[in-house]
């Protein structure tokens, strides 16, 4: 497989080094300052790889899907923080060719958590009055979104489970929090990869649920493999698709 690299930070390296151990090629490397504005993405860039996987930052990836996508690339996404864009970005394209994958964490492994979190989350439910909940992440600091976009999603889980909870709340500024809210704090601090932890906690005993990344490694693999599941397809894709999709080809 022929791949592009826009962005050339922790991620970019590793991803380059897995993929060379793959035995796929790196074809070029977009990086700042060349990629000012995508400027780096033209047509003869875009189209002499099979897939550009791109991990930069919220302000640039929008301007880096789009150059892409508008040369019918194909483009896998680890950058979070830029969600809110993606219907734009789906009224904008026809996807006869072009493809998007993109997900708030590419970790496998957290895919599996936020199957083991809806999993508790309904058990929780029947017992409304008995445990409150919450969600602690913590990241590097050079890490510019917060809170993480995996604890947003796993908010968004415990939401559609739990009937006494109602809306996130991260920002404390304004003293304490409803009973109905439910707290989503983060920590930045030294190159933690990731660590999420679900609290159900009652007055008698306290469950956790936590994931910890032990490195960059794990993000790499989910996004070339993300690479290699989108090669023949076109269409905006969110991460957990591919596993689901990867999962379902394996068992039958």
């Amino acid at each position: 497989m022929k791949i592009g690299l826009i962005g050339y930070g922790r991620m970019g390296k590793e991803v380059e080094r897995l993929a060379v151990a793959d035995g796929h090629e790196i074809v070029w490397i977009a990086d700042i300052p060349e990629n000012a504005s995508a400027g780096a993405l033209d047509a003869h860039s875009v189209q002499t790889v099979d897939v550009c996987i791109e991990f930069t930052e919220p302000g640039s990836a929008v301007d880096n899907i789009t150059a892409v996508l508008k040369q019918n690339g194909k483009v896998v996404s680890g950058t979070t923080g830029w969600h809110h864009d993606v219907e734009r970005l789906r009224s904008a394209f026809t996807f006869n060719h072009e493809a998007l994958v993109f997900g708030s964490n590419f970790s496998i492994g957290i895919h599996l958590f936020r199957h083991i979190i809806r999993q508790a989350s309904t058990l929780m439910s029947a017992l409304p009055d008995m445990y409150d909940v919450a969600i602690h992440e913590i990241h590097h600091r050079g890490k510019v979104d917060h809170p993480s976009g995996t604890a947003r999603d796993l908010g968004g889980i415990l939401l559609e489970e739990l009937p006494t909870k109602l809306a996130v709340v991260s920002d404390l500024s304004q003293g304490r929090i409803e009973p109905e809210d439910l707290h989503v704090s983060s920590t930045r601090i030294g190159s933690v990869p990731g660590i999420h932890t679900v609290y159900f906690d009652s007055p008698f005993d306290t469950i956790e649920l936590r994931h910890s990344a032990r490195s960059r490694m794990g993000f790499a693999r989910g996004a070339l493999l993300a690479a290699e599941w989108v090669k023949g397809r076109s269409g905006i894709f969110q991460f957990q698709e591919v596993i689901t999709s990867i999962l379902k080809e394996r068992s039958e």
